[in-house]
């Protein structure tokens, strides 16, 4: 049995039992309504929403649990190599402004681009290649540890540890830390059946990414609406930097959801906080 103290004792994780209270750190645990990266979106750190939509951990007690099955996202990461065109594209655009920036904007007056290589695009922030708090190889780790010590009576040492993975390098490395985290010092390789499924559509709805073999799926639907989303909350952003910013001109479509700078700009201060410590 691999015990999560001999998961903290063995120096894989320096960090406290109460850690592994929840699926998320203490500091990652949204328990309030006010706690921002509830309502950032994907891009943003992990954070466990409690109670989980309503729905409790805790079974009957006149029931048992014979089995279960764990689906997961991958981990905190770099953005994709074409968000990070967007995001790039957004900031030249905003100095073309020329002047030395204020208030919320102040900040890009010595900003230097945080991806200081485009090799880390696409893959899981980790110690290696991130500062921030919210590394995905950790967190990956911290949920296998999780689930051991919840479900360990579930598994039999004597058996591989089956494990569905994409193709995708992110995704597969969640799903390799998350072992390495369930299995603790045992982990080996060998201890672990990876079926590592193609992304592409060859393999049609028999697929962890199933919308690539989905013929009819329609990727814009309902994009109008979305839209219209930022749009109730950012309009008063840029009359705040044309207040500390006088003749900074912002065009109407340069606002819009994936398009113009405003939301790239609001975008790229959530993803720093997964890659960087901390933002001015």
């Amino acid at each position: 049995m691999v015990s999560v103290s001999k998961l903290v004792n063995s120096g894989i994780i320096l960090a406290g039992q109460s850690v592994y209270q929840d699926l998320a750190t203490p500091e990652q645990a949204s328990i309030e309504q006010f706690n921002i990266i509830r309502h950032l979106g994907g891009a943003a750190p992990y954070v466990q929403y409690s109670p989980a939509f309503g729905i409790g951990l805790e079974f009957p007690e006149e029931c048992s649990i014979e089995q279960v099955q764990l689906m997961s996202r991958h981990g905190e990461r770099y953005p994709t190599a074409k968000k990070s065109g967007k995001f790039k594209e957004a900031i030249s655009k905003i100095k073309e402004y020329g002047k030395t920036f204020k208030g919320d904007l102040s900040f890009l007056n010595d900003y230097t681009y945080f991806v200081e290589d485009d090799y880390w695009l696409d893959r899981e922030t980790s110690s290696e290649n991130s500062q921030g708090l919210y590394a995905g190889t950790l967190n990956a780790m911290r949920h296998g540890a999780y689930f051991r010590s919840r479900y360990n009576d579930l598994f039999n040492e004597n058996e591989t540890l089956p494990i569905f993975t994409s193709n995708g390098e992110r995704i597969y490395v969640t799903s390799e830390y998350f072992a390495r985290g369930f299995l603790g010092s045992d982990y080996s390789k060998e201890n672990v059946d990876y079926v590592i499924l193609n992304e592409d559509g060859e393999n049609g709805l028999n697929s962890l990414t199933p919308r690539h073999g989905c013929s009819t799926y329609d990727k814009k639907a309902n994009e109008d609406l979305v839209d219209e989303f930022p749009k109730t909350y950012l309009k008063n952003i840029v009359k705040r930097w044309q207040q500390d910013n006088p003749g900074l001109e912002l065009k109407p479509n340069e606002s819009l959801l994936g398009g113009g700078f405003k939301w790239q700009i609001l975008a790229l201060e959530i993803i720093l906080m997964v890659i960087r410590e901390r933002t001015k």
